[in-house]
């Protein structure tokens, strides 16, 4: 009966249910996507780009080298969620009108390249730096002991570079 008490529950209510919503968001987008196991990693970034592709009118060019098999389940997962978040921030953010992803391996390490010719941004500005999306990608690179490079700056847009070692080869 006392308003005051009412909206502090429904303030705590609305809390509690925010904080279980991201819970469960995080714990889907940390799934292994089952198109890395259907069709490779390689396979599953082409379908991705497909379907960027046909949804919006971005062009989206790929080079990227069969490296299926190379790298460990979570390895694999942590390089797809990167693309996927790398282009999912394209089209969001850039306004761009092209975008470029490539894979590649040498003798030691896979590399991994998402570029846009769209705006660009200050990657150390306050307002980006506690970015979930940016934040997520460096983690995700971390974890499987590679190192993520963010570059953007006006008239070039942005380039997201991941290097991962290929100390994860499989079985070793």
């Amino acid at each position: 009966s006392d308003p005051e008490q009412v909206n502090e529950q429904l303030e705590e209510i609305s809390a509690t249910a925010t904080s279980a919503i991201e819970e469960v968001r995080e714990i889907a987008h940390n799934l292994r996507p089952y198109e890395l196991d259907r069709i490779g990693l390689v396979g599953a970034i082409e379908s991705m780009i497909e379907r960027v592709g046909d949804s919006t009118s971005i062009e989206v060019s790929k080079d990227l080298a069969p490296i299926d098999g190379l790298l460990s389940q979570e390895t694999e997962t942590s390089l797809y969620r990167i693309v996927q978040e790398a282009l999912h921030n394209v089209i969001k953010h850039s306004r761009a009108t092209t975008v470029t992803v490539t894979l590649k391996s040498t003798p030691d390490e896979i590399e991994l390249s998402v570029f846009d010719d769209g705006v660009s941004f200050d990657p150390s500005s306050e307002r980006h730096m506690g970015g979930l999306g940016l934040i997520g990608m460096r983690e995700r690179a971390r974890l499987v002991h590679g190192r993520l490079a963010l570059t953007s700056k006006p008239g070039y847009g942005t380039r997201v570079d991941v290097h991962v070692p290929l100390i994860d080869v499989v079985g070793i």
